[in-house]
């Protein structure tokens, strides 16, 4: 079944392009476009998309404000930006409004379509850029209290990171699937999330993934 999706983004000849190009293929099914931010909250109650996509810079209401704006919207998906903007400013203000994942609009299609399913499925792969980002971000951070991961948990953590599901994660290390939900839940815990993405993103502002 195909991830369906709401794209906005104030560019409409953007939007209606990119929709035309994700069609094409069988993994997503753009639902609805949208050139105006104000409109996203009745298109996610008469669509139900799997993964809203916004642009960043909006005239009328930024990517991050929009989706800040959704945290309480019955029928809010996972939200990815894809933007022009590369600054580690803008990433790390998509991610603190809850962004699980941001791509840059130049990225091959396959990877935009990547991105989408993995959100949908509740997984993130972040890009080589987006990584780098959200470290240096994070070193110009005032530091917070120190978070310690056990060995298992930063193995465990690291292979979500890399886009595996949780079966795989229980294959490649020889243990049970239960196992990996428990360590999973244990890092939640420590890094004070609720989800595989957040997991990750935290993980990867305290630089705490195995290389």
């Amino acid at each position: 079944m195909s991830v369906r999706v709401v794209i906005v983004d104030d560019h409409g000849f953007v939007s209606s392009g990119l929709a035309l190009l994700l069609n094409s293929g069988d993994a997503v099914e753009v639902v609805a476009t949208l050139d105006d931010p104000r409109d996203v909250p009745e298109a996610l109650t008469a669509h139900r998309p799997d993964v809203l996509v916004t642009d960043m810079a909006m005239p009328r209401m930024s990517g991050d404000e929009l989706i800040a704006s959704l945290r309480e919207h019955p029928h809010a998906p996972p939200a990815v930006v894809l933007s022009a903007l590369t600054s580690c400013e803008a990433i790390a203000a998509a991610f603190r409004a809850g962004a699980v994942n941001y791509v840059f609009k130049d990225a091959p299609l396959a990877q935009i379509a990547k991105v989408l399913v993995d959100a949908a499925n509740g997984t993130s792969t972040y890009s080589p850029e987006v990584t780098s980002a959200l470290a240096t971000q994070f070193v110009h951070q005032a530091p917070g209290p120190p978070v310690e991961l056990s060995s298992r948990e930063r193995e465990i953590l690291t292979l979500v990171s890399k886009g595996l599901t949780n079966r795989q994660v229980c294959r490649t290390l020889s243990i049970s699937e239960a196992t990996v939900k428990t360590y999973l839940s244990r890092c939640y815990t420590k890094l004070e999330v609720n989800d595989r993405a957040s997991a990750v993103r935290v993980a990867l502002e305290k630089n705490l993934l195995d290389d």
